[in-house]
């Protein structure tokens, strides 16, 4: 069982090495040539992604020899023999880089070593190439140092009594001089330096001559000699040519890094510039040229100093590793200061969480995802418009909690605990917020990202309907969702200076969530609206800690003047009332009595208000009915007088609230009336059904006892009531002009059903007395 759960261990962890195998060339990175002089130190860093299986593994330096093989002289917790006393290993997980520190350096350490993670020979290493070279033990000596694949001119002087012999230029090996050229040679006689290497005499009055180096190479580096003439005592001068090492940047796949550019340069005006080695093409300089491939992630910052300055490049992409100089004129020669930098990119970890181009809606939203150091509470986050090579505009700041005047409203910043990253949302998108964006964590460290916002046509969502805010009235927002957001926390929120304060909200019914019909409404209500209310609100929707589009809406007190119906001045005019106070009651009392116009016709009101109670139950009716039999009383009209006389704004009030209600009245009171007689009418016509040419509601057993209803046998001795039953007058007509039969007391009435039936009874009756006559005339003829 042990045996097998060995054996189990061993496959899992043969799998994940040979996955870091794969991983291994583009994660880990130090420097490819290291030179240095006998005696002296080095200190030789080698970096690795941050991932938290790297910062726990064992990191090491060894040494390559013949056989492949390769022997660790110190790792993490270890250090060999050779190594003990002059070598050491310090591990910076946080800063994903560890540093191997050599000293008494011999030309017996000149090879090939490799720094990396893990276990030698599994891929996760990085190869270095080490020269020593001897020191010079001349005090004369002078120093050169230059960048490899760059060109050195060595000067040698020379005095007057041997400017007309030879010149010699020796190279030292093993203590030995080697010649390499003269001035009797066209072609160089080391085959190392063949086509990479003159000698010239500026003129016959100069006192030195100039050897130059181009391409140089790192066996180039050493002590060389210069020699005028080949007597006993020759002129000569020794010479130290140093190579200096690229130095080294390491950056994360959309983060960012910073050259530090120091090149000590008299020339105030000078045009400095950062530019790549490859193809020589200019990056940034000071006069504000940007190479098309940076535009919107480089940033040019000048210093004090002269020839000092730094260049930030944010949202690193894959094609940005390279060489690069920081340079001015003349320096691509080598005439001029020159610094040498090497850029890798590591694409194992991705900083931006987001996309580099944004894409917004005129009107819309967009959230700017932004990462910071989740190891620090108290980052600072920033968030800058970039407006050129040299300038970038401060928008928002976590800590002092800045928003910039153009963007209040617009604008928050979200913490997003746990996860590295904040949020920046801008909202109410304009043509000119299009741009490039810098997302900056603690002043421009690694952090720091950049993204480009475009802004396209479309339609923003959610929306928000329009609405007014009157002081001390409550005032409803509602905020429409697509159902892109159906299953999205939908939220309503109050914009301040840091952030948006969330405020409760109601959402829309349950019929519409379940069907989701294209109108997810999510309601905000403000109680008794005050001067406090006002500011920006936001309504949005997120997925956790991911947020969405959002609408913004700024809440506002209107005057209640300009929303009053009636201005005030039209409805109290002292100097009008007094003249005529009840000059707008004409009207009204003019409808009313068109509606009840005499005593006569007062006996069918009783009627009609019956069937008012009956259909329309509104207790408001029976105001409006006082208020249209005060308008027709006149003693109710001089009390009116009397009143407005003696107190003209409680008329004045009274004026208006007459002139509004006795109107309405009237035309509730109207409608009541003609909903009655239609009801009244639709009653007497459901109550029949057709039997032959008249119609009725009778059974077939009704009609046999239709004597009981007494029924009268001539019908043409009646006329009233056959008009009445079939000539289909207005019952309710009828009523009205026989003003005796209302005086008269109150009598059992017949319904319209017994009408029916006495006046079908008739027919029949008629009916068999002339069948009856028709049958008996032919029997008398």
């Amino acid at each position: 069982m042990a045996l097998f759960l060995l054996t189990c261990l061993l496959a899992v962890f043969s799998a994940a090495t040979a996955q870091n195998s794969l991983l291994g060339p583009s994660s880990i990175f130090g420097p490819e040539e290291v030179n240095a002089l006998e005696g002296d130190s080095v200190s030789i860093t080698c970096y690795y992604p941050t991932t938290s299986v790297n910062r726990h593994s064992r990191k090491f330096w060894c040494r390559e020899e013949e056989s492949g093989r390769c022997v660790t002289l110190v790792s993490t917790g270890y250090t060999s023999q050779e190594y003990s006393g002059r070598g050491t290993l310090t591990d910076f997980p946080n800063k994903g880089e560890f540093v191997v520190n050599i000293n008494g350096l011999s030309q017996d350490d000149s090879g090939s070593y490799k720094c990396g993670v893990g276990v030698n020979g599994r891929g996760l290493d990085f190869g270095v190439n080490v020269l020593v070279s001897q020191k010079p033990e001349a005090d004369d000596v002078v120093v050169y140092k230059q960048y490899e694949s760059y060109t050195v001119t060595i000067k040698c002087p020379f005095n007057y009594a041997t400017r007309h012999l030879k010149k010699y230029f020796y190279k030292v090996e093993n203590g030995k001089p080697v010649l390499i050229i003269d001035t009797g040679s066209k072609e160089p006689k080391d085959p190392r330096y063949k086509d990479r290497i003159t000698l010239e005499i500026p003129s016959t009055t100069a006192e030195e001559f100039t050897v130059t180096i181009k391409h140089l190479q790192l066996s180039d580096a050493g002590q060389y000699l210069c020699q005028s003439g080949n007597n006993p005592d020759p002129d000569k001068q020794n010479v130290d040519l140093q190579l200096l090492t690229p130095e080294l940047l390491y950056g994360n796949l959309g983060g960012s890094v910073t050259f530090e550019c120091a090149l000590d340069s008299e020339e105030a005006n000078a045009v400095a510039s950062l530019r790549q080695v490859r193809g020589g093409n200019v990056v940034v300089d000071s006069q504000g040229t940007i190479d098309p491939a940076f535009k919107g992630r480089i940033l040019f910052k000048p210093k004090a100093e002269n020839g000092h300055f730094s260049v930030v490049i944010a949202g690193l992409r894959k094609e940005d590793t390279g060489d690069y100089q920081c340079v001015y004129p003349d320096g691509q020669s080598g005439d001029g200061p020159i610094q040498s930098w090497q850029l890798f990119v590591n694409e194992e970890i991705v900083v931006s969480p987001v996309p580099t181009v944004l894409k917004g809606f005129p009107g819309g939203s967009v959230t700017i995802r932004c990462p910071y150091n989740p190891k620090k509470d108290d980052s600072l986050m920033q968030l800058y418009l970039w407006e050129g090579s040299q300038t970038r505009h401060l928008l928002v700041d976590s800590g002092e909690g800045l928003v910039q005047k153009d963007y209040r409203g617009r604008l928050a910043l979200f913490k997003e605990p746990g996860n590295g990253t904040f949020s920046v949302i801008l909202n109410q998108l304009a043509a000119e917020d299009k741009g490039f964006y810098w997302c900056v964590s603690d002043n421009d460290s690694p952090w720091t990202t950049s993204v480009e916002l475009q802004i396209v046509d479309g339609d923003p969502s959610p929306t928000i309907d329009k609405f007014s805010a009157e002081p001390g009235k409550p005032v409803e927002i509602s905020c429409h969702f697509p159902c892109k957001y159906f299953s999205s926390e939908k939220y309503w929120c109050k914009w301040n200076e840091h952030g948006c304060e969330d405020l409760p909200a109601k959402l829309s019914s349950s019929d519409d969530i379940v069907k989701c019909n294209n109108n997810l409404v999510l309601t905000l209500t403000l109680d008794s609206v005050s001067k406090d209310d006002e500011g920006w609100y936001w309504c949005g929707a997120k997925d956790g800690d991911e947020y969405k589009e959002v609408a913004a809406v700024r809440v506002e007190l209107t005057d209640p003047a300009k929303v009053a119906v009636n201005p005030p001045k039209a409805a109290v005019d002292p100097a009008k009332v007094a003249v005529n106070p009840v000059k707008a009651a004409p009207a009204p009392a003019e409808k009313a009595k068109a509606v009840v116009p005499s005593a006569q016709e007062k006996a069918v009101v009783p009627v009609v208000k019956e069937a008012e109670n009956k259909v329309v139950q509104k207790p408001r009716l029976f105001a409006e009915d006082v208020a249209v039999q005060s308008a027709e009383d006149p003693a109710s009209g001089s009390r009116a007088s009397v009143d407005t006389g003696s107190a003209s704004g409680q008329s004045g009030s009274a004026k208006v609230l007459i002139s509004t209600l006795v109107p309405l009245g009237l035309v509730l009171a109207v409608g009541a009336m003609a909903v009655a007689i239609a009801r009244a009418r639709h009653r007497r016509n459901v109550d029949r059904v057709s039997i032959g040419s008249y119609r009725t509601d009778i059974s077939m057993s009704d009609l046999e006892n239709s004597r009981e209803f007494g029924a009268i046998d001539n019908p043409s001795a009646c006329p009233d009531a056959r008009e009445t039953a079939l000539g289909g007058k207005d019952e309710l007509a009828t009523a009205a002009e026989s003003t005796v039969e209302i005086e008269e007391p109150k009598k059992a009435k017949r319904s319209s059903k017994e009408e029916a039936d006495l006046a079908y009874s008739a027919f029949l009756l008629q009916s068999n007395t002339i069948a009856a006559e028709h049958q008996d005339g032919p029997k008398e003829a």
